[in-house]
């Protein structure tokens, strides 16, 4: 890792261990969605050797908390909550632990919820389908559960382009193509994809929306699109503050305040690195 992305990596570790050490003061959702965020990125690096150190700090700190039974229950309850805790359960599987309640119990989970809707945002079936197809390489949803098309138009709100970064992101497998449903749905959409990309870029540098920039970078490298990512990773690392922190467009709203940004900036330099 370079300097700016090891100094990143270390806030992130810092920030982490800072929230799970006053899990009282957290909302419970809001401390899953951390978790869940956290773990995501651990397992999509976690394979990438220069990372591997990194991600598995990051998963032997969420698992004593995510073993509390007031987070692990969440699971039975709240079937919005689904996504979060296979992105969890995908990290313990990575540590090679077993899950607090087994995999029967998630599993059970899934299919009783297979037919509520996760959230207003299409692209969340679609990561809920390629999370199962991550964990046994089959589909617990039907095609048509998964959105047929993605978003592709420059949106009028930055919530928009979230939905096509995440489509991205989830349906090329974070760039392995190991999915064929949501590599054909990529194929499909090249061409468009590489145009929403770089006006949506456009438009976060000229905001400053680090976190979905972030975001931009690591979906069109996902993509292999010939796109000025470089130029993207720059902005990003001038935005690095002192501490190796950068700061996110959602740091007042969003379950991981200001580690958002940081947190997209991070998996987008690793995936980059990566491929080098």
């Amino acid at each position: 890792m370079t300097t700016g992305t090891d100094a990143l990596g270390q806030w992130l570790l810092r920030h982490l261990r800072a929230r799970l050490g006053s899990v009282d003061d957290c909302p419970i959702p809001q401390l899953v969605t951390t978790l869940a965020e956290f773990s995501l990125v651990a397992v999509v690096l976690e394979p990438r050797g220069q990372c591997s150190s990194w991600s598995r700090t990051v998963l032997e700190a969420i698992e004593p908390v995510y073993r509390l039974p007031q987070l692990c229950q969440t699971l039975l309850t709240d079937p919005r909550s689904i996504v979060a805790h296979g992105w969890i359960s995908e990290g313990l599987s990575v540590l090679g632990r077993p899950l607090p309640l087994g995999m029967s119990s998630l599993k059970r989970c899934i299919e009783r919820y297979r037919d509520v809707p996760l959230s207003q945002h299409s692209w969340s079936t679609l990561e809920a389908s390629y999370l199962h197809f991550r964990a046994t390489r089959c589909f617990a949803w039907q095609v048509d559960h998964v959105a047929p098309d993605v978003p592709v138009r420059v949106p009028a709100e930055r919530l928009d382009l979230y939905g096509l970064t995440h489509t991205v992101l989830f349906a090329s497998d974070f760039g392995a193509q190991a999915w064929p449903l949501g590599a054909q749905l990529c194929l499909s959409q090249r061409s468009r994809l590489m145009s929403e990309l770089a006006a949506g870029a456009a438009v976060c540098r000229a905001a400053r929306h680090y976190d979905l920039l972030a975001e931009i970078v690591a979906a069109a490298h996902c993509l292999r699109l010939p796109l000025p990512v470089a130029d993207w990773l720059s902005d990003l690392r001038d935005a690095q503050g002192a501490d190796g922190s950068i700061a996110g467009w959602f740091s007042g709203s969003h379950a991981l305040g200001h580690a958002h940004g940081s947190l997209m900036a991070f998996l987008a330099e690793c995936l980059l690195a990566g491929s080098r």
